[in-house]
């Protein structure tokens, strides 16, 4: 769990294969949103897709400005995102360190540590999170690192 735990760092992509967090066996991707995960027991995380017209309108059904809440980031921008790619931060998935060293174990887990997002794209996930009321005041705490 600590090896896990010591390579995590806010912004940090993690690709998942298998069916954790999700009941599919396609590899999605994360973006870590904790202000400090190397110790928390809770990471939480956004998934990345292609699906931008879908998110921006479950948000909107949520009751949430789906502008601000489900920011998109160009195709191409990264390598890992060739494509124009969505991140509903009304929706984090929350896993814990334990699940996530089970994960990685199993080979289900690949962290990419070359692989982060820039500094204003992490600010417009945590901004999107943090305007999101489905988020509680407890992720929200997580996020920024303030209790």
């Amino acid at each position: 769990m600590e090896t896990i735990s010591s390579a995590l760092r806010q912004g940090l992509i993690i690709k998942i294969s298998g069916i954790y967090p999700f009941e599919t066996p396609h590899p999605h991707r994360f973006v870590i949103l904790n202000a400090d995960p190397s110790t928390e027991v809770l990471i939480v995380a956004p998934h990345a897709t292609h699906q931008v017209q879908v998110e921006a309108e479950k948000a909107y059904k949520q009751g949430e400005d789906s502008v601000a809440t489900v920011p998109v980031i160009s195709g191409g921008k990264y390598s890992f995102f060739p494509k124009q790619t969505a991140f509903n931060c009304n929706e984090l998935h929350q896993m814990t360190i334990d699940k996530l060293a089970e994960a990685m174990n199993n080979g289900e887990l690949h962290i990419q540590f070359h692989e982060s997002l820039d500094a204003e794209d992490l600010e417009r996930l945590i901004n999107g999170a943090l305007a999101s009321t489905q988020i509680s005041p407890m992720i929200a705490s997580l996020i920024t690192g303030i209790e």
